[in-house]
């Protein structure tokens, strides 16, 4: 029931950069989505702002187009478009709250199992997927964008598809990112009460695994994947864009940060803050609590 791209709707290039005063365009293209410059799904519109990310992008079949600015538009080849701006970042957030206001989200089939087990008191949006087996349990909220497969519970007061925490500053002001995706959650994946599920920024899925388990208050951010029969315990925190594998162990109340890998297997001790990837079969851990003016000598002997 759930699709593999967001084309629910279509812009013309020339038509989109309108939204935006003084952005103009090179070559002609039709975009469905915004994504990463290593998007994955065809139709995709990027942000190209430095040397770097523009080359990914050309060399990216997925992507139809491109944000850039003057400089970096006249090393574009090939077939692909250009919105070219003086501030290519501002430009591309812009365009991506019209495309997602109008119409941009990922592609599913919605409705709603009759065997699916949905507490009255529970909230469930429109343009949601419940499988057969499900189980939605009392003050839990399924938000617009969400796949929950056969078997999966969340449970009471846990929120799947939250919008998340993504905010850019310009001009001494913060611009509010919308955010566009939607939450899949794999066959016997469970969710526990409180726990939080955001969904994605651009139109995918945040993901969570055959048969893993979001413990009681945990929290997943943006875009986050999360492998089979993993266990993520109460209170963890997992930034935006991560990937954890398959048969992972998160202890309580870690923190992993953005953007980084837990492979296979691996293992987080209770309270560790993981700033690096952890390879398959790893095992990391913080330093823990002891008298405080012993851990302040210890302190003044790492920093002198």
């Amino acid at each position: 029931m759930v699709g593999t791209s967001s084309q629910v709707a279509q812009w013309a290039l020339a038509e989109l950069a309108t939204v935006v005063p003084g952005a103009h365009v090179k070559g002609q293209a039709h975009v469905g989505r915004t994504d990463f410059a290593s998007a994955r799904f065809p139709k995709s519109l990027v942000l190209a702002a430095t040397q770097r990310f523009l080359r990914e992008a050309l060399e990216n079949s997925n992507v139809s187009a491109v944000v850039t600015t003057p400089d970096l538009a006249g090393h574009l080849t090939g077939s692909c478009g250009a919105v070219v701006a003086d501030d290519p970042t501002r430009t591309f957030y812009l365009l991506h709250n019209h495309m997602a206001a109008s119409g941009m989200r990922p592609d599913l089939v919605p409705g709603i199992s009759s065997k699916a087990d949905i507490h009255p008191k529970a909230i469930i949006e429109e343009n949601v997927s419940i499988a057969d087996g499900a189980c939605v349990e009392a003050g839990a909220i399924v938000r617009s964008g969400s796949v929950l497969s056969e078997g999966v519970l969340v449970g009471a007061g846990a929120i799947i598809g939250a919008d998340g925490h993504f905010y850019k500053r310009f001009d001494g002001k913060l611009l509010r990112v919308l955010h566009a995706g939607g939450v899949f959650l794999d066959k016997g994946a469970q969710v526990l009460s409180g726990a939080i599920v955001q969904k994605a920024l651009h139109p995918a899925f945040t993901s969570v695994g055959e048969d893993s388990i979001i413990s009681v208050a945990a929290h997943l951010g943006h875009g986050v994947e999360v492998g089979s029969r993993t266990t993520i315990t109460g209170s963890v925190q997992i930034a935006g864009y991560s990937k954890i594998g398959d048969d992972v162990w998160i202890g309580p109340s870690a923190v992993v940060r953005n953007l980084i890998s837990v492979g296979n297997g691996a293992r987080i001790e209770i309270g560790a803050v993981v700033a690096r990837s952890v390879p398959e079969g790893g095992c990391v851990s913080s330093p823990f609590a002891m008298d405080h003016k012993r851990t302040l000598r210890k302190f003044a002997e790492w920093t002198s």
